[in-house]
């Protein structure tokens, strides 16, 4: 009987390589098409992207970041002003008599806008998964600003202009790349959950 089990074994364990090798290959397979997918998704998201940052770049579309600009400097006065300042704000100006600021363009934030949206339109799920974290990201987005703006002008009021520099050119764009990065992988990790406990 022992004998006769050994013999079963041996024709067995070329079928189950087998098995293995063609799992193995399936696997390789859709990891090919899987890379492909997402190398496709990285093209079209950089290039829809740079397609709305060259239309934002237009000179008719100024007045549109000028009106934005706008309204984020009444937001950063009135933010500002809760903490004892009085500034006025002037067209897209805030300040006083002793320092003011100007917010042109690339104050705005548009920019981690369009890529943040972007990013989350032209992933392959559903739209209903979609609006929702578009929203509360634009929303979050636009917060990070009034505060970046706020802080810019309080640092300038009370502070060198290096630094003030530092801050305005280094570090807070590196916070809004870091936050808009954070918030779509937040947003992703969130729809994977929900793919596999629909899954199960």
């Amino acid at each position: 009987m022992a004998k006769k089990q050994n013999k079963k074994q041996k024709t067995s364990s070329p079928e189950k390589s087998n098995k293995v090798t063609q799992q193995s290959k399936k696997l390789t397979a859709e990891e090919k098409k899987l890379k492909k997918k997402y190398l496709r998704y990285t093209i079209f998201v950089i290039l829809f992207s740079l397609i709305l940052f060259a239309i934002t770049d237009q000179q008719w579309f100024a007045s549109i970041s000028s009106k934005i600009n706008i309204m984020y400097a009444k937001v950063s006065s009135f933010c500002v002003n809760i903490f004892g300042e009085e500034t006025f704000v002037f067209n897209d100006d805030i300040g006083t008599t002793d320092f003011s600021m100007s917010l042109r363009k690339g104050c705005d934030a548009l920019a981690p806008i369009i890529l943040y949206s972007v990013a989350i339109l032209a992933f392959p799920v559903k739209f209903n998964t979609k609006w929702k974290p578009i929203l509360i990201g634009v929303l979050l987005i636009s917060l990070l600003n009034i505060i970046r703006i706020s802080t810019l002008y309080l640092i300038g009021a009370y502070t060198g202009e290096s630094f003030f520099d530092i801050m305005h050119e280094t570090v807070w764009p590196v916070v809004f790349i870091i936050f808009t990065l954070i918030l779509f992988l937040r947003w992703l990790s969130s729809l994977m959950k929900n793919t596999t406990h629909a899954t199960e």
